[in-house]
C-alpha cells in the first residue's frame, strides 16, 4: 500500500494502537467507508549524518497490523 492509495476516501474511524508488551511503539490504524483500512506509523532510522536530530524520521503506511509487525 502506499500513501496515493488512500487519496480520496472518506476516513470513518481512526484508532490508535500499540504492542501490549510496549509503550514505546504506536501507530494509527483509518477505517474507510468503503471497508478497507490502512495503518499509519511513524519511527526513526540510523544514523545518516545529514539528520539535525541524529535520526532521520520515517513515516510509512500498511495495509494490516500484520504487515507492520513483522517488518
Amino acid at each position: 500500500m502506499r500513501f496515493k492509495d488512500i487519496i480520496g476516501k472518506t476516513i470513518i474511524g481512526a484508532a490508535e494502537m500499540k504492542k501490549p508488551e510496549y509503550d514505546d511503539q504506536g501507530w494509527l490504524k483509518l477505517s474507510f467507508s468503503d471497508g478497507t483500512d490502512c495503518i499509519i506509523w511513524a519511527g526513526y532510522g540510523f544514523y545518516t549524518g545529514e539528520s539535525e536530530g541524529e535520526y532521520p524520521a520515517i513515516l510509512g503506511i500498511a495495509k494490516n497490523v500484520e504487515d507492520l509487525i513483522e517488518a
